[in-house]
């Protein structure tokens, strides 16, 4: 088992996972370390032979401040975009990792051949914890966001994509998501 804290939210990945916090990683920091902006998603895992990717946004308790309701008003285009941006540079730090990494090669080699499958879906979860009393309004924003990310990752093809948090049952088998 694998139990990581993110944004104050513990993810317990089971035995049939294999997970890491991909942005504490050698292979992330040996790129950015050297190309100024980098960015990072949270976790890159395995599970099933489907390749896993999740981003971790809390606003909880932060919805009413005038940034973060700027950033999730409408189709949240900008948080979409820096997700998008998040996805981009770690997929080039995983080809960087298959080809040069030294600390858990073979790792990063199964990552790569997932990517490189036009069988295998790429799994993207943006699990974003927000305020929303109503769950229809939340269910709706989430949808909302889901397209706008699904659109701007268009370029990784056979893509699922969804948007979760705590209020929702994890679109994973074997992982158990709890706040902090």
């Amino acid at each position: 088992m694998n139990i990581f804290n993110e944004s104050g939210i513990s993810f317990d990945f089971g035995k049939g996972w294999e997970c890491i916090k991909f942005d504490e990683e050698k292979a992330y920091k040996r790129v950015s370390d050297n190309v100024k902006h980098t960015k990072g998603i949270d976790f890159i895992g395995i599970y099933n032979r489907q390749l896993v990717i999740i981003e971790v946004k809390n606003f909880a308790n932060h919805t009413s401040d005038i940034v973060t309701k700027e950033r999730l008003k409408q189709e949240a285009e900008e948080l979409m975009t820096e997700i998008a941006e998040k996805i981009r540079d770690s997929l080039a730090c995983v080809s960087a990792a298959a080809r040069f990494s030294t600390n858990n090669h073979a790792f990063w080699k199964f990552i790569n051949q997932l990517i490189l499958d036009s069988n295998v879906k790429v799994k993207v979860i943006a699990w974003i914890e927000f305020d929303e009393r109503d769950g229809e309004t939340k269910k709706i924003k989430m949808r909302v966001w889901r397209d706008t990310l699904k659109r701007k990752l268009q370029w990784l093809h056979a893509i699922d994509v969804s948007i979760n948090n705590i209020d929702n049952p994890p679109p994973l088998k074997d992982c158990v998501a709890t706040a902090n």
